[in-house]
């Protein structure tokens, strides 16, 4: 088996997500006109953020086996994508009260440690879950599929941000250190 199935399916998160690159980019002014009513930016983001949500309820909404198979294969990236593209849009451009709170929560400092380790982690996180696959496969094969998962969850996940944390340390960060040496306003020093 593989790791990542169906990647056909994974075309339309791409799309939205350049869609939504589009407008940010290139038609800001409009966008922005777009999102200045309270009201409907508030509907927006309510939508997306509920969009976002049952993208991860399906196991809860549908029960037949079937269902959730093609649910899955091909409705939540579609369902995922949108609402992520529009949560973006809504949190870049928006006003009002659930613009303001989500703002404010996705601004926290908490989650600055995880965005530095995040493209690491994208990186990394493919072969350290298919190694621990490997490895319980050969040492833990009598183990149910709800024990191996545990299992992995527990050594893929830390093994993934260590590695992630080294990485950003040694490689990522000195590197963009390195545009303060090449930038024409900057002094040369680094950070």
């Amino acid at each position: 088996d593989v790791v990542y199935d169906n990647l056909y399916s994974k075309f339309f998160a791409l799309f939205a997500g350049v869609v939504a690159a589009y407008l940010a980019q290139f038609k800001q002014a409009k966008v922005r006109a777009f999102f200045k009513k309270s009201l409907r930016t508030e509907i927006i983001a309510s939508l997306a953020v509920g969009l976002v949500l049952i993208s991860f309820l399906d196991k809860h909404l549908l029960d037949n086996f079937y269902e959730v198979v093609i649910y899955r294969t091909f409705f939540y990236q579609i369902i995922l994508s949108v609402g992520l593209s529009l949560l973006i849009l809504t949190g870049l451009y928006g006003e009002g009260w659930v613009v303001s709170f989500l703002q404010w929560f996705l601004g926290l400092r908490l989650w600055y440690p995880v965005a530095q380790v995040s493209y690491s982690m994208y990186l990394y996180h493919v072969g350290f879950i298919g190694l621990s696959y490997e490895l319980a496969r050969l040492y833990m094969s009598s183990l149910s599929l709800l024990k191996l998962l545990a299992v992995g969850v527990a050594v893929v996940l830390p093994v993934t941000l260590v590695a992630s944390a080294i990485s950003y340390l040694t490689i990522e960060k000195p590197i963009m250190n390195l545009r303060h040496y090449f930038d024409d306003t900057s002094d040369g020093e680094t950070t």
